[in-house]
């Protein structure tokens, strides 16, 4: 072969490497982009009296710093109890809503986002925001710009606020040029007297489990979006009878989507296995209160799983569940200490929390405040977890609720019967668990009743009493009546709710603060 032919060829080789090389530092370049993808809640909103001067108005949480930054921003919208926010995969917003309507990432109502939860405390509400229960965002698998929005639409019953519809809303962000529309709204799931539903990504790392249960009923409805829409409910029967009216406190999965828990904010606790492909539970475990006892309300897994926390206004507990005395295990991480942030009477309570992606646990309050509770360290045991009141500090009001969102970063269960479309890979930000085979025995129809947990007491209270503080839908039935009237329905007593953190306080309108300035 010539001279000049090699010389050619390989200058072509040299070239091709090159340009090989050229390809790898892009790719070394774009990885830790693709490390953090899956970035679906990170963005939260917050704020009420958007249309008032500071400290009234919007803010934004963004966790794509560290620690996260608030920015204000008019959202146009209150959101007093139940916000909900969506962004895509790389963590830019997209829309956002409190329940009323449905706004935009452009900060103007979406086509066809007016008037979901429609009904009476949708028009008392209208102006201030919706008291549902939940409102989650899933992105429809295989087709990223559709999102199925869940969230529960509330009738006033005879003394307190229940979950009465769980809808969905259908929402393809294409349209209007990346603006977004409705395309369908309110649509019924389940219908009844509902238990909080809770969301859990399918053992193939792409579908999604939605779990639906009428109150007191043993009968768990479960629900599968994946590329063709919904399917099921798939029925499961399992677990002993209620006694009594069961207190729906805040229902959720693990993060690695192994366990879920059932809260009952009265009677206790009952904790089961899930299996992620079959959508079974089972190795039912039930942890009674004390009878009387003060419970909780709210709850929240640490990172890695091995800790629940339950919270109430006043306090929060932590289980160990990999404990093998679950009730030995019980300890007190934090307590209300009388905090007010800025300033009395606008106390620092423990209100609905949310797992942050920093691996960090938030806090909203039971009062309006400048500042969200917060543990610092949920995956280490005792003081070490760091729960610190007004620990993450606002630019503007706040009130009780902060955005909700289940684990989108859980990928395939890798090993598992169902890990069958491979559809990850490394550095695309889902989190792979291996399969390991059960620890436990799998029967669903057997369980196993703890020692009772003991929880503080109301000791002056009455039945009566002690029930409304009980439950935490009877303390958002109080709360709506407070504002839509000025005064607590006559059967809560103020100093008790006061005292067990439950009087809910909203700061003066700023008329109202100028005066007082003069």
């Amino acid at each position: 072969m010539p001279l000049l032919a090699v010389t050619a060829a390989g200058s072509g080789f040299l070239s091709d490497i090159m340009k090989q090389y050229r390809l790898c530092i892009l790719l070394a370049w774009l990885a830790p982009v693709a490390l953090f993808a899956q970035k679906h809640d990170y963005n939260w909103v917050a704020g009420f009296e958007f249309n008032e001067p500071d400290p009234f108005g919007n803010m934004r949480i963004d966790f794509h710093y560290n620690p996260p930054r608030v920015f204000k921003e008019n959202l146009k919208m209150n959101f007093l109890l139940a916000p909900g926010a969506a962004s895509d995969s790389l963590g830019n917003l997209l829309f956002y809503t409190n329940g009323i309507r449905i706004f935009n990432h452009a900060r103007k109502l979406m086509e066809g986002g007016d008037t979901i939860n429609p009904g009476q405390i949708w028009i008392n509400m209208q102006e201030s925001g919706y008291p549902s229960t939940i409102i989650v965002a899933l992105p429809l698998p295989g087709h990223e710009h559709i999102y199925y929005l869940f969230h529960t639409g509330m009738e006033n019953g005879v003394g307190y606020t229940y979950a009465r519809y769980l809808y969905y809303t259908v929402i393809d962000m294409k349209a209007n040029n990346g603006l977004g529309r409705v395309v369908a709204k309110n649509q019924i799931l389940m219908e009844g007297d509902l238990v909080w539903p809770a969301f859990v990504k399918h053992g193939n790392g792409r579908d999604w489990w939605i779990m639906g249960i009428q109150r007191a009923d043993t009968k768990h409805h479960l629900y599968l979006l994946s590329p063709k829409g919904l399917s099921g409910p798939y029925v499961q029967d399992i677990g002993p009878p209620f006694e009594a009216v069961e207190y729906a406190g805040e229902s959720i999965f693990s993060e690695n989507g192994t366990m879920y828990l059932r809260h009952d904010g009265r009677m206790g606790l009952r904790l089961y296995d899930f299996d992620r492909c079959s959508g079974r539970l089972s190795n039912l475990r039930i942890l009674p209160y004390e009878p009387g006892a003060l419970n909780s309300f709210y709850a929240a897994f640490s990172p890695n799983d091995r800790f629940l926390y339950l919270s109430r206004p006043g306090w929060v507990k932590s289980l160990d569940v990999q404990a093998y005395d679950l009730y030995g295990s019980y300890d007190t991480m934090a307590t209300w200490e009388l905090n007010y942030y800025p300033h009395y009477p606008w106390a620092t309570g423990f209100g609905f929390n949310q797992l942050g992606p920093d691996g960090k646990i938030y806090w909203g309050n039971w009062t309006a405040t400048w500042a969200l509770n917060v543990m610092h360290q949920p995956d280490l045991p005792g003081d070490a977890a760091d729960c610190e009141e007004a620990g993450f500090l606002l630019p503007r009001w706040n009130y009780v609720g902060v955005c909700q969102f289940p684990n989108y970063r859980l990928g395939e269960w890798d090993g598992s019967p169902c890990d069958t479309l491979n559809g990850q890979r490394p550095g695309d930000g889902f989190t792979h668990l291996p399969y390991e085979p059960p620890r436990y025995r799998r029967d669903t129809t057997g369980y196993v009743v703890l020692p009772p947990i003991p929880g503080a007491r109301c000791e002056d209270c009455t039945e009566r009493e002690l029930e409304l503080l009980n439950n935490p839908m009877a303390a958002v039935y109080a709360r709506l009546q407070l504002q839509q009237t000025g005064q607590l329905p006559p059967e809560w007593p103020k100093e008790k709710a006061e005292r067990c953190g439950l009087f809910i306080t909203l700061p003066p309108r700023p008329e109202a603060v100028q005066t007082e300035e003069k």
